[in-house]
């Protein structure tokens, strides 16, 4: 059992995502993707950061996260202003500083509306 993530953690972890390169790639493609335009500054998303434990997404286990529930582990849930989340979940292991970057949805870029974003 890991408690919920403090403030400090999840302000490491949007910290260590947005210094990775990979992930700010994949970010600004994925956002092209449901837009059609580039993202130009990071306040046109919002991130959402949760506690992840590898066993709870076992098809999302990536290379450097398979110990995520033993370390402390953070993944970010990226969100337009409509709710609309992007297909890209950054993955960090806060014990390590690694960081890899899923798609929830495992194929090309789509919308998937957050359902605490539903009217």
């Amino acid at each position: 059992l890991q408690l919920p993530l403090t403030d400090y953690e999840r302000k490491v972890a949007t910290g260590l995502a947005l210094g990775d390169a990979a992930f700010l790639r994949y970010l600004d493609w994925s956002y092209i993707q449901l837009t059609g335009q580039p993202l130009t500054e990071l306040n046109q998303v919002e991130a959402r950061v949760f506690v992840y434990r590898a066993a709870s997404a076992p098809a999302l286990v990536a290379p450097r996260m398979e110990r995520c529930g033993v370390h402390r582990c953070a993944q970010i849930m990226v969100l337009l202003e409509e709710g609309v989340v992007l297909d890209v979940l950054p993955l960090v292991n806060l014990s390590t500083g690694a960081v890899a970057v899923a798609r929830p949805s495992g194929r090309d870029a789509a919308p998937h509306v957050h359902p605490e974003a539903q009217p």
